[in-house]
């Protein structure tokens, strides 16, 4: 069963391991069918269990993350700091900037940092305010390298 093996988007430019963010109904079915490929991965991973938790989705759903993220991702060691730092963060952009220069990170290299992770769709910005994706604040970084 070939759709057992890869998640349905990997590649195909839409779903929920991809960066991209549903915007038409094309990028809507592939998020539902990666839905659907992540929750016959949790069955077909968790036979044993009579009932199937949540605990047993986020567990498969790091798995995955850890299996496919780190093809498709390369971060510096300054990148990586930022990440741990800032996994639950949620502000303005001088905030952000404040709270890298206090863990010793220089100014225009925070201002860097930000810009690239933000083209990585790590640091997203939801009204006005920076915050990590919830695919890297919820998985340990160090499980991705």
């Amino acid at each position: 069963m070939p759709w057992l093996t890869r998640p349905p988007s990997v590649g195909s430019g839409g779903g929920t391991l991809s960066p991209r963010k549903p915007r038409d109904a094309s990028v809507k079915k592939a998020v539902e069918r990666d839905a659907i490929w992540i929750l016959n991965k949790t069955v077909f991973e968790n036979v044993e269990e009579k009932r199937i938790s949540k605990e047993h989705i986020v567990r498969t759903i790091k798995k995955l993350v850890v299996e496919y993220m780190p093809h498709q991702l390369t971060l510096t060691e300054n990148q990586r700091k930022a990440i741990k730092l800032l996994r639950d963060f949620r502000g303005s952009k001088e905030q952000l900037v404040s709270e890298l220069q206090r863990k010793g990170i220089k100014r225009t290299t925070a201002y860097s940092i930000i810009e690239q992770l933000m083209q990585k769709k790590i640091l997203l910005v939801r009204n006005g305010l920076y915050q990590m994706s919830g695919k890297f604040r919820h998985v340990g970084i160090d499980s991705l390298f």
